[in-house]
Protein backbone atom coordinates (compact mmCIF):
# COMPACT_ATOMS: atom_id res chain seq x y z
CA UNK A 1 0.00 0.00 0.00
CA UNK A 2 1.44 3.72 -0.68
CA UNK A 3 0.65 5.96 2.37
CA UNK A 4 0.82 10.02 1.68
CA UNK A 5 1.51 12.40 4.23
CA UNK A 6 -0.89 15.65 4.74
CA UNK A 7 1.10 18.41 6.17
CA UNK A 8 -1.37 20.65 6.41
CA UNK A 9 -1.63 22.82 9.98
CA UNK A 10 -4.84 20.47 11.41
CA UNK A 11 -3.07 17.98 10.08
CA UNK A 12 -5.82 16.51 8.28
CA UNK A 13 -6.39 14.49 4.75
CA UNK A 14 -8.88 15.83 2.37
CA UNK A 15 -10.57 15.18 -0.35
CA UNK A 16 -9.42 17.46 -3.40
CA UNK A 17 -12.78 18.77 -5.30
CA UNK A 18 -11.54 16.39 -8.62
CA UNK A 19 -12.20 13.36 -6.18
CA UNK A 20 -15.46 14.63 -4.72
CA UNK A 21 -16.39 15.48 -8.25
CA UNK A 22 -15.32 11.75 -9.08
CA UNK A 23 -17.37 10.24 -6.37
CA UNK A 24 -20.56 12.59 -7.03
CA UNK A 25 -20.56 11.29 -10.55
CA UNK A 26 -21.39 7.49 -9.50
CA UNK A 27 -24.89 5.90 -9.84
CA UNK A 28 -25.97 6.86 -6.02
CA UNK A 29 -28.57 3.78 -6.22
CA UNK A 30 -25.34 1.56 -6.51
CA UNK A 31 -24.25 1.29 -2.72
CA UNK A 32 -20.15 1.11 -2.12
CA UNK A 33 -19.04 -0.40 1.34
CA UNK A 34 -15.53 1.02 2.55
CA UNK A 35 -13.94 -1.78 4.35
CA UNK A 36 -11.66 -1.26 6.72
CA UNK A 37 -9.60 -4.71 7.98
CA UNK A 38 -9.64 -3.76 11.47
CA UNK A 39 -11.47 -3.59 14.12
CA UNK A 40 -12.41 0.13 14.92
CA UNK A 41 -10.93 0.79 18.47
CA UNK A 42 -7.55 -0.26 16.56
CA UNK A 43 -7.96 2.42 13.62
CA UNK A 44 -8.71 5.02 16.52
CA UNK A 45 -5.54 3.87 18.40
CA UNK A 46 -3.13 4.90 15.74
CA UNK A 47 -2.73 8.36 14.23
CA UNK A 48 -1.93 7.57 10.68
CA UNK A 49 -4.89 5.08 10.47
CA UNK A 50 -7.07 7.42 12.26
CA UNK A 51 -6.55 9.90 9.57
CA UNK A 52 -7.45 7.32 7.16
CA UNK A 53 -10.56 6.46 9.51
CA UNK A 54 -11.51 10.20 9.17
CA UNK A 55 -11.49 10.37 5.73
CA UNK A 56 -13.39 7.44 5.29
CA UNK A 57 -15.55 8.44 7.24
CA UNK A 58 -16.14 11.97 5.52
CA UNK A 59 -16.63 10.31 2.67
CA UNK A 60 -19.50 8.35 4.31
CA UNK A 61 -21.07 11.48 5.73
CA UNK A 62 -20.88 13.16 2.50
CA UNK A 63 -22.11 10.30 0.17
CA UNK A 64 -25.47 8.57 0.78
CA UNK A 65 -24.73 5.53 -0.54
CA UNK A 66 -21.17 4.74 0.80
CA UNK A 67 -21.20 3.02 4.27
CA UNK A 68 -18.19 2.31 6.34
CA UNK A 69 -17.40 -1.20 7.83
CA UNK A 70 -14.69 -2.97 10.38
CA UNK A 71 -13.84 -6.55 10.01
CA UNK A 72 -11.09 -8.92 11.39
CA UNK A 73 -10.59 -10.31 7.45
CA UNK A 74 -7.28 -9.26 5.34
CA UNK A 75 -8.09 -7.32 2.02
CA UNK A 76 -7.60 -9.98 0.48
CA UNK A 77 -10.88 -11.81 1.58
CA UNK A 78 -12.60 -8.69 -0.02
CA UNK A 79 -11.21 -7.51 -3.00
CA UNK A 80 -12.31 -9.02 -6.71
CA UNK A 81 -10.81 -7.32 -9.06
CA UNK A 82 -9.94 -8.18 -12.80
CA UNK A 83 -7.80 -6.93 -15.04
CA UNK A 84 -10.29 -4.66 -16.65
CA UNK A 85 -11.21 -3.00 -13.66
CA UNK A 86 -7.54 -2.47 -12.80
CA UNK A 87 -7.36 -0.57 -16.32
CA UNK A 88 -9.95 1.42 -16.00
CA UNK A 89 -8.87 2.88 -12.47
CA UNK A 90 -5.53 3.54 -13.53
CA UNK A 91 -7.06 5.61 -16.24
CA UNK A 92 -9.28 7.38 -14.10
CA UNK A 93 -5.95 8.00 -11.78
CA UNK A 94 -4.23 9.32 -14.37
CA UNK A 95 -7.17 12.02 -16.04
CA UNK A 96 -6.99 13.27 -12.42
CA UNK A 97 -3.60 13.47 -11.73
CA UNK A 98 -2.91 14.84 -15.47
CA UNK A 99 -6.06 17.86 -15.03
CA UNK A 100 -4.42 18.94 -12.12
Amino acid sequence: YLWYLDMTPEPRFTLSEEAKSFLGEMDMSKEVTIILCDQKHVWESQSLQLEVLKTALDIEKDFPNVKVTYTDGTPAEYIDITAEMISDFNTTITRLVNSQ
